[in-house]
């Protein structure tokens, strides 16, 4: 019940921010690598951000393990070195 709750009142704070942009700001969300080569960044303005943190919360709100998101160039990320999945997995992978 307290996870419920949480959920409700962090979804919206996040909608009371996503109401300070205008419909107009773009969603800025992109992949790059680090100098190393083995670290993924992801980047994004702050609409970005907020639009990746509701598709988090999603995930979280539904709880059905292996729900996905697909972030790519045809979905939402600009100019990307990598394509992204998001996924609500329960235990660790054996991999």
């Amino acid at each position: 019940m307290k996870q419920i709750k949480l959920i409700t009142v962090v979804a919206g704070a996040l909608n009371e921010i996503a109401d300070n942009f205008s419909q107009s700001s773009v969603i800025f969300l992109t992949t790059t690598t680090d100098a190393d080569g083995r670290t993924i960044v992801l980047a994004g303005n702050a609409r970005g951000l907020i639009y990746l943190a509701s598709l988090l919360l999603t995930l979280v709100e539904n709880e059905r393990p292996g729900q996905h998101f697909h972030l790519d160039k045809n979905t939402v990320l600009t100019n990307p070195a990598h394509n992204l999945i998001i996924m609500l997995q329960n235990q660790p992978s054996n991999n």
